[in-house]
């Protein structure tokens, strides 16, 4: 099984904002706790507890400046769910995290990630309904 690089993971989380340091830190190590629960919960194959937990992950209030890391997350541990064939809760996470964050171009990434998710699964109808979801989103300011 390919892992999720849990690095790459962490580090996303490790760039202070506006918050107090305290905060921040706080948050941060929220965080990559969930990222590690979720992780460990996709390699031990315990797929609903994982999207369970994402929700968690994905639901915790960041700056927008950061929703980015939200992102890259969500992709990183997506990746991991269609790395062991299981699309359709690869495709619940993407759902998470794009009503976890508020700007178009990071719900334009989340909407092609699930392109690509229903490509991998066979459904080139539903790919490209997200894919042009993607443009639209991408084409609008905010």
């Amino acid at each position: 099984m390919r892992k999720v690089n849990v690095l790459f993971l962490i580090s996303v989380f490790s760039n202070g904002w506006a918050w107090s340091q305290t905060e921040w830190d706080k948050t941060r190590e929220i965080a990559e706790s969930r990222v590690e629960v979720i992780r460990l919960l996709i390699e031990k194959k315990d797929y609903d507890r994982a999207v369970a937990e994402a929700e968690k992950l994905f639901s915790m209030k960041m700056p927008h400046d950061k929703e980015h890391l939200m992102v890259e997350s969500a992709k990183h541990l997506a990746d991991a769910l269609m790395h062991d064939t299981q699309y359709d809760h690869a495709l619940r996470l993407l759902d998470i995290a794009i009503q976890g964050v508020e700007q178009n171009p990071h719900k334009a990434k989340l909407y092609k990630e699930k392109g690509f998710v229903c490509e991998k699964k066979g459904d080139r109808d539903e790919a490209l309904r997200h894919f042009e979801q993607s443009l639209k989103l991408q084409e609008k300011p905010k």
